[in-house]
Protein backbone atom coordinates (compact mmCIF):
# COMPACT_ATOMS: atom_id res chain seq x y z
CA UNK A 1 0.00 0.00 0.00
CA UNK A 2 1.20 3.51 -0.81
CA UNK A 3 2.19 5.57 2.22
CA UNK A 4 -0.85 7.92 2.55
CA UNK A 5 1.38 10.78 3.66
CA UNK A 6 2.95 10.87 0.21
CA UNK A 7 -0.36 12.04 -1.25
CA UNK A 8 -0.20 15.43 0.48
CA UNK A 9 0.97 18.81 -0.73
CA UNK A 10 1.60 21.30 2.06
CA UNK A 11 2.12 25.03 2.31
CA UNK A 12 4.54 26.35 4.94
CA UNK A 13 5.40 29.73 6.44
CA UNK A 14 8.43 31.96 6.00
CA UNK A 15 11.02 32.75 3.36
CA UNK A 16 13.48 30.23 4.81
CA UNK A 17 12.76 26.62 5.77
CA UNK A 18 11.86 26.51 9.45
CA UNK A 19 12.41 23.63 11.83
CA UNK A 20 8.64 23.07 11.80
CA UNK A 21 8.55 22.89 8.00
CA UNK A 22 11.36 20.33 7.90
CA UNK A 23 9.67 18.29 10.64
CA UNK A 24 6.35 18.38 8.76
CA UNK A 25 7.82 16.82 5.62
CA UNK A 26 9.90 14.30 7.53
CA UNK A 27 7.05 13.15 9.75
CA UNK A 28 4.42 12.88 7.02
CA UNK A 29 6.62 11.80 4.08
CA UNK A 30 4.59 14.29 2.00
CA UNK A 31 5.54 14.67 -1.65
CA UNK A 32 4.41 18.18 -2.46
CA UNK A 33 5.28 21.73 -1.44
CA UNK A 34 3.04 24.63 -2.49
CA UNK A 35 4.88 27.94 -2.65
CA UNK A 36 2.79 31.00 -1.79
CA UNK A 37 3.56 34.72 -1.74
CA UNK A 38 4.52 34.43 1.95
CA UNK A 39 7.48 32.23 0.89
CA UNK A 40 8.79 34.48 -1.87
CA UNK A 41 11.00 37.57 -1.91
CA UNK A 42 13.07 37.07 -5.07
CA UNK A 43 13.74 34.26 -7.55
CA UNK A 44 17.22 33.70 -6.04
CA UNK A 45 15.79 33.49 -2.53
CA UNK A 46 13.09 31.07 -3.76
CA UNK A 47 15.69 28.79 -5.34
CA UNK A 48 17.68 28.81 -2.10
CA UNK A 49 14.51 28.06 -0.11
CA UNK A 50 13.71 24.99 -2.22
CA UNK A 51 17.27 23.69 -2.21
CA UNK A 52 17.69 24.09 1.56
CA UNK A 53 14.34 22.46 2.36
CA UNK A 54 15.06 19.47 0.12
CA UNK A 55 18.55 19.10 1.60
CA UNK A 56 17.25 19.18 5.18
CA UNK A 57 14.36 16.82 4.41
CA UNK A 58 16.75 14.50 2.59
CA UNK A 59 14.78 13.97 -0.63
CA UNK A 60 13.40 15.88 -3.60
CA UNK A 61 9.95 17.44 -3.37
CA UNK A 62 7.35 18.21 -6.00
CA UNK A 63 7.39 22.00 -5.72
CA UNK A 64 4.32 23.76 -7.12
CA UNK A 65 3.12 27.33 -7.49
CA UNK A 66 0.11 29.26 -8.83
CA UNK A 67 1.81 31.20 -11.64
CA UNK A 68 -1.10 32.00 -13.95
CA UNK A 69 -0.31 35.55 -14.95
CA UNK A 70 -2.78 38.39 -14.56
CA UNK A 71 -4.35 38.41 -11.09
CA UNK A 72 -2.45 35.36 -9.88
CA UNK A 73 1.30 35.92 -9.62
CA UNK A 74 3.25 35.07 -6.46
CA UNK A 75 6.48 36.80 -7.47
CA UNK A 76 6.72 40.54 -6.89
CA UNK A 77 9.78 41.00 -9.13
CA UNK A 78 12.38 39.15 -11.12
CA UNK A 79 9.96 37.14 -13.25
CA UNK A 80 8.03 37.97 -16.39
CA UNK A 81 4.62 39.36 -15.36
CA UNK A 82 2.36 38.00 -18.08
CA UNK A 83 -1.10 39.61 -18.34
CA UNK A 84 -2.99 36.33 -18.02
CA UNK A 85 -5.53 34.21 -19.86
CA UNK A 86 -8.01 36.95 -20.79
CA UNK A 87 -5.29 38.70 -22.79
CA UNK A 88 -4.40 35.45 -24.54
CA UNK A 89 -8.07 34.92 -25.29
CA UNK A 90 -8.27 38.34 -26.94
CA UNK A 91 -5.14 37.58 -28.98
CA UNK A 92 -6.66 34.25 -30.14
CA UNK A 93 -3.21 32.88 -30.95
CA UNK A 94 -2.26 29.35 -29.81
CA UNK A 95 1.37 30.01 -30.72
CA UNK A 96 1.40 32.90 -28.26
CA UNK A 97 -0.17 30.71 -25.56
CA UNK A 98 2.53 28.11 -26.20
CA UNK A 99 5.23 30.77 -25.94
CA UNK A 100 3.85 32.01 -22.61
CA UNK A 101 3.86 28.48 -21.21
CA UNK A 102 7.37 27.93 -22.52
CA UNK A 103 8.71 31.12 -20.96
CA UNK A 104 7.05 30.38 -17.63
CA UNK A 105 8.72 26.97 -17.59
CA UNK A 106 12.09 28.46 -18.49
CA UNK A 107 11.84 30.82 -15.51
CA UNK A 108 10.32 28.41 -12.98
CA UNK A 109 12.31 25.22 -13.60
CA UNK A 110 15.73 26.68 -12.64
CA UNK A 111 14.24 27.62 -9.24
CA UNK A 112 13.28 24.00 -8.54
CA UNK A 113 9.59 24.60 -9.29
CA UNK A 114 8.37 21.62 -11.30
CA UNK A 115 4.60 22.16 -11.33
CA UNK A 116 2.60 25.24 -12.26
CA UNK A 117 -1.02 25.11 -11.09
CA UNK A 118 -2.21 26.49 -14.42
CA UNK A 119 -3.91 26.89 -16.87
CA UNK A 120 -7.39 27.90 -15.74
CA UNK A 121 -9.80 26.28 -18.22
CA UNK A 122 -13.04 27.63 -16.78
CA UNK A 123 -15.18 29.10 -19.56
CA UNK A 124 -16.51 32.62 -19.09
CA UNK A 125 -20.29 33.11 -19.05
CA UNK A 126 -22.56 36.16 -19.15
CA UNK A 127 -22.89 36.05 -15.34
CA UNK A 128 -20.25 37.76 -13.20
CA UNK A 129 -17.91 35.22 -11.61
CA UNK A 130 -15.87 36.89 -8.83
CA UNK A 131 -13.45 33.97 -8.50
CA UNK A 132 -12.51 33.68 -12.19
CA UNK A 133 -12.92 36.89 -14.22
CA UNK A 134 -9.79 37.59 -16.27
CA UNK A 135 -8.34 34.22 -15.25
CA UNK A 136 -10.47 32.70 -18.04
CA UNK A 137 -9.51 32.55 -21.70
CA UNK A 138 -13.04 33.82 -22.40
CA UNK A 139 -16.47 32.56 -23.53
CA UNK A 140 -15.36 30.71 -26.69
CA UNK A 141 -15.24 27.05 -25.66
CA UNK A 142 -13.22 25.83 -28.65
CA UNK A 143 -10.74 28.68 -28.37
CA UNK A 144 -10.27 28.04 -24.63
CA UNK A 145 -9.46 24.43 -25.44
CA UNK A 146 -6.94 25.31 -28.15
CA UNK A 147 -5.20 27.95 -26.06
CA UNK A 148 -5.18 25.77 -22.95
CA UNK A 149 -3.69 22.82 -24.82
CA UNK A 150 -1.00 25.03 -26.37
CA UNK A 151 -0.15 26.52 -22.96
CA UNK A 152 0.14 23.00 -21.50
CA UNK A 153 2.48 21.85 -24.26
CA UNK A 154 4.63 24.97 -23.95
CA UNK A 155 5.23 24.37 -20.25
CA UNK A 156 5.56 20.61 -20.27
CA UNK A 157 7.93 20.50 -23.24
CA UNK A 158 10.25 22.75 -21.22
CA UNK A 159 10.37 20.97 -17.89
CA UNK A 160 7.37 22.10 -15.82
CA UNK A 161 4.18 20.11 -15.32
CA UNK A 162 0.90 21.88 -16.02
CA UNK A 163 -2.27 21.49 -13.94
CA UNK A 164 -5.59 22.17 -15.68
CA UNK A 165 -8.22 23.66 -13.37
CA UNK A 166 -10.92 23.77 -12.01
CA UNK A 167 -12.48 20.48 -13.14
CA UNK A 168 -15.15 19.95 -14.36
CA UNK A 169 -15.36 23.73 -14.90
CA UNK A 170 -16.58 26.51 -12.63
CA UNK A 171 -16.99 29.31 -15.14
CA UNK A 172 -20.74 29.48 -14.45
CA UNK A 173 -20.31 29.98 -10.69
CA UNK A 174 -21.55 33.28 -9.29
CA UNK A 175 -19.87 32.82 -5.90
CA UNK A 176 -16.13 32.75 -5.25
CA UNK A 177 -15.31 29.24 -3.98
CA UNK A 178 -12.64 30.74 -1.71
CA UNK A 179 -15.46 32.44 0.19
CA UNK A 180 -18.50 30.13 -0.01
CA UNK A 181 -19.63 26.95 -1.75
CA UNK A 182 -21.00 27.65 -5.26
CA UNK A 183 -23.65 25.49 -6.90
CA UNK A 184 -23.87 25.23 -10.70
CA UNK A 185 -27.28 23.92 -11.74
CA UNK A 186 -26.78 23.43 -15.48
CA UNK A 187 -28.23 20.24 -16.99
CA UNK A 188 -25.65 17.56 -17.67
CA UNK A 189 -25.72 17.79 -21.48
CA UNK A 190 -25.49 21.59 -21.52
CA UNK A 191 -22.69 21.57 -18.99
CA UNK A 192 -20.62 19.05 -20.92
CA UNK A 193 -21.12 20.98 -24.15
CA UNK A 194 -20.15 24.38 -22.74
CA UNK A 195 -17.68 23.73 -19.89
CA UNK A 196 -16.11 20.29 -20.15
CA UNK A 197 -14.66 20.60 -23.65
CA UNK A 198 -11.44 22.49 -22.72
CA UNK A 199 -10.56 19.70 -20.28
CA UNK A 200 -10.96 17.16 -23.07
CA UNK A 201 -8.40 19.16 -25.05
CA UNK A 202 -6.00 19.36 -22.10
CA UNK A 203 -6.21 15.60 -21.57
CA UNK A 204 -5.52 15.02 -25.26
CA UNK A 205 -2.53 17.37 -24.96
CA UNK A 206 -1.13 15.13 -22.21
CA UNK A 207 -1.60 17.43 -19.22
CA UNK A 208 0.25 16.06 -16.19
CA UNK A 209 -2.30 17.11 -13.54
CA UNK A 210 -5.92 18.18 -13.19
CA UNK A 211 -7.26 20.15 -10.22
CA UNK A 212 -10.84 19.60 -9.10
CA UNK A 213 -13.19 22.41 -8.05
CA UNK A 214 -14.88 23.03 -4.72
CA UNK A 215 -18.26 23.44 -6.43
CA UNK A 216 -21.51 21.45 -6.34
CA UNK A 217 -22.85 20.16 -9.66
CA UNK A 218 -26.29 18.60 -8.89
CA UNK A 219 -26.57 17.21 -12.43
CA UNK A 220 -23.64 14.92 -11.59
CA UNK A 221 -23.60 14.45 -7.81
CA UNK A 222 -24.84 15.90 -4.51
CA UNK A 223 -21.33 16.56 -3.12
CA UNK A 224 -18.67 19.04 -4.35
CA UNK A 225 -16.51 17.84 -7.23
CA UNK A 226 -13.40 17.40 -5.08
CA UNK A 227 -15.20 14.76 -2.99
CA UNK A 228 -17.22 13.18 -5.80
CA UNK A 229 -16.42 9.67 -7.02
CA UNK A 230 -18.94 10.18 -9.81
CA UNK A 231 -17.10 13.28 -11.09
CA UNK A 232 -13.47 12.29 -10.46
CA UNK A 233 -13.63 8.59 -11.31
CA UNK A 234 -16.69 8.48 -13.49
CA UNK A 235 -16.29 11.67 -15.51
CA UNK A 236 -12.58 12.52 -15.41
CA UNK A 237 -11.09 9.03 -15.29
CA UNK A 238 -13.87 7.22 -17.12
CA UNK A 239 -15.38 9.46 -19.79
CA UNK A 240 -12.30 11.62 -20.43
CA UNK A 241 -9.87 8.70 -20.07
CA UNK A 242 -7.53 10.68 -17.87
CA UNK A 243 -4.94 8.66 -15.93
CA UNK A 244 -2.66 11.39 -14.57
CA UNK A 245 -2.41 13.15 -11.22
CA UNK A 246 -5.56 14.59 -9.64
CA UNK A 247 -5.01 17.55 -7.31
Amino acid sequence: MTDPGRLFMFGVYGTKPSRDAVSLFKSTNATGLLLLARNIDTPAQTKAFVEELEARVGRPLLVAIDHEGGWVLRFKSGMTAFPGNAALGRARDPEMAYAVGRQMARELAPLGVRMNLAPVLDVETKDYNPGIGIRSFGPDVRLAGRLGAAFVRGMQEHGVSACAKHFPGKGAATVDAHVDLPTIRLPRAAFKRTHLAPFHDAVRAGVDAVMTSHVRFPAFDSVPATFSTKIVRGLLRGELGYDGLVV
